[in-house]
């Protein structure tokens, strides 16, 4: 093995993206704002009552015109369409929260806070560890390539992943080879690792 200019590992992710469950969790009272979903009571009020939050949406279905017109004038602003979980992250005003969670069509209303990253565990679980004290592997030069649902295009990640192909028809029943969009997150996560 180490005699190879170039290791290959295959990633093979049959995960699907995660749909936060709706209802309260184990949350204390004190520290939610009720309604459809739990959300941090700092994150919705500690904002002035006219700045802009950053939530993700689950509606009952895709909306309709109609009900994009009624996002728009409480002042959303969709910033990523989510179709695969039949969702949007906005942002709204926080003097509309309340109206947003009211909407009929609207299932759940989560906060979209950022994720930190963390490598602690990824030594010991991958085996990295043993493939370095045993056979010297460091992963330098190594190729990896990620089967997932896509990778969004990114400064850091073109340069890292210059290739890509797509083997999956769109909705004409076709393949476009070329289409590597990420449409729904997972892949680009995976491959940011």
């Amino acid at each position: 093995m180490n005699n190879c200019k170039t290791h290959i590992a295959v990633l093979m992710t049959l995960s699907v993206a995660g749909v936060m469950a709706c209802g309260n969790g184990a949350a204390r009272a004190d520290d939610t704002v009720r309604g459809r979903g739990s959300l941090p009571a700092s994150h919705a009020h500690s904002e002035s009552h006219s700045a802009s939050v950053r939530f993700i949406v689950r509606f009952a279905s895709q909306p309709t015109t109609a009900q994009s017109a009624q996002l728009k004038a409480l002042g959303a602003d969709i910033y990523r369409d989510l179709p695969i979980i039949r969702s949007a992250a906005l942002s709204v005003p926080v003097r509309n929260l309340d109206k947003l969670k009211s909407l009929p069509f609207v299932g759940h209303v989560s906060p979209d806070l950022g994720v930190k990253k963390t490598d602690e565990f990824t030594v010991e679980s991958s085996g990295a560890d043993v493939a370095y004290a045993q056979f010297s592997v460091t992963g330098s030069g190594a190729v990896v390539a990620v089967i997932d649902s896509g990778i969004h295009k990114t400064s850091d990640i073109d340069k890292k992943a210059p290739k890509g192909a797509n083997f999956v028809p769109g909705a004409d029943g076709k393949v476009n080879a070329d289409d590597t969009e990420d449409r729904c997150g997972h892949g680009t996560h995976v491959s940011g690792i």
